[in-house]
Formats: C-alpha cells, structure tokens, sequence
C-alpha cells in the first residue's frame, strides 16, 4: 500500500507502473490514429507500438474507441484546468464572456480530427458503463463554467439586475450544445464559424432577455 504524506499519498510502484503502461498506450494509439486513421490501425498494431502483450492491452482497453474517446476525454480535462483564465479576464458586453469560453475549447476541438468527434460522441454516449461516467462529468463541467461565466459578468454589472440568471445559462448552453452539433457534423465547420453563429444567436438571445440592445453589446 503507498503511504501518504501530509500533503498527499505517494504513488505506489503499482499504480505509477499502470500510469506509465496507459500513458504508452494512449501515446502510441494516437501516432497511429493520426497516420493511418482509426479503423486502420489494429490493436496489435497498438500493442507493438507501447510494447506491451496484446493481452495487456485488452485489459486497459476494450476498444479503439475507448482509446479514442479517452484521448479526447483527457484534452478537455487538460482545458478544464486552463479555463480559469477566461474568468479572470475584463468583458465589455455580456456576449463576450460567453464567446471567449467557447473560443477556449473550439480552438482545440479545430486540431481534432473531426471524424474522431463524431466517433467519439456515438461511443460516450453508447457506452455509459465504459467511458460515460467521465463523459457525464465533462459535460457537467462545461454546463457549470456556462453558470459561472454569467456570475462573472453580472458581477461586472454587465446584466440587469432582475434577469433570471439560471435562465440566461440554460439558454447559453441550449445555443452552444446546439451549435456544437452542428459544428461536429460539418468537416467544414471551424472554431470562427461556430463563433460566428453562436454569437449572433446569442446577441438576439440577449436583447429579447434583457430587453435593451446596448446590453447585448457596446
């Protein structure tokens, strides 16, 4: 058993070995996803390139698509962490604070493969006991920084004081889920246009919200 220090427990020889041997295989599936495709690339292919049993392999991850949606799992955790930042910054309009979250994460997603969005979503949202729980944690993650980005700009006095708060954030994360949608069915789609669209959406959402234009942006 590892010990622990005041601070934090030590990591054990067998769970930094387990570290070492998943991080050897994530890194090595996605050299091989990004140059040959994932249907292409075998898991004995995977298995060779982390040098590990096919076997071992197996027991770390079921499926390609595990390995996949794990890899994209594991970018927006690594965004997550980046995300206070943005909170940090000074908005002028109400819109801005939204759009510059959205940006954040988009910016990523335009280095994605888009097919592996598409595949990864399917898979997420399939297979709930494998890879759902921390796909369900993501997505509550960005609902609530949607939340915490419109304290922010009502703490600015950037929104009236009687709006619905919980409301303006439903609305906020109805437009994004919406736009990101479509943005991952479109190999056409990128982080300016997804922007583009959620903002004009937005901005109208707000004027009808808060009843005044120059609220929606000065």
């Amino acid at each position: 058993m590892a010990r622990t220090t005041k601070d934090q427990p030590v990591e054990g020889l067998r769970a930094r070995k387990r570290r070492m041997t998943r991080t050897a295989i994530m890194n090595s599936a996605r050299a091989l996803f990004e140059a040959h495709g994932v249907d292409k690339a075998s898991m004995e292919a995977i298995a060779n390139a982390a040098d590990v049993s096919i076997a071992s392999l197996y027991n770390y991850f079921p499926s390609k698509d595990l390995i996949l949606s794990e890899l994209i799992i594991d970018g927006l955790e690594d965004l997550i962490a980046r995300t206070p930042e943005v909170f940090e910054r000074e908005y002028t309009y109400p819109a801005e604070g939204y759009l510059a979250l959205m940006r954040l994460y988009l910016d990523w997603f335009d280095g994605v493969e888009r097919s592996w969005l598409r595949r990864f979503l399917a898979h997420a949202t399939a297979q709930v006991d494998l890879v759902g729980s921390r796909y369900v944690h993501i997505a509550t993650t960005l609902r609530l920084e949607v939340h915490r980005m419109t304290g922010v700009i009502a703490a600015r006095n950037l929104l009236p004081a009687t709006i619905d708060r919980e409301m303006l954030s439903r609305l906020v994360w109805s437009i994004a889920n919406s736009e990101f949608f479509g943005y991952v069915g479109s190999d056409q789609a990128s982080a300016d246009s997804f922007c583009e669209a959620f903002g004009g959406q937005l901005e109208f959402a707000l004027v009808g919200l808060c009843g005044q234009p120059a609220l929606a942006k000065k």
